[in-house]
């Protein structure tokens, strides 16, 4: 799933989207100024979540 948030108008429903991704064990991708940023839930999946983003 792709979610786009404009940065001059950022909606709450796309942020929700994102919560809801990291909530459930996913990972959010997210650029940055140089390269894309990821984050993912490490403290209640810990375990699933360096696997998963490692691979």
């Amino acid at each position: 799933m792709i979610i786009s948030i404009d940065p001059n108008d950022i909606a709450v429903t796309s942020i929700e989207k994102a919560v809801t991704i990291l909530k459930a064990g996913g990972v959010v991708a997210f650029p940055t100024e140089t390269f894309y940023g990821l984050a993912a839930d490490a403290i209640r999946r810990k375990p699933f979540t360096v696997w998963l983003l490692t691979q």
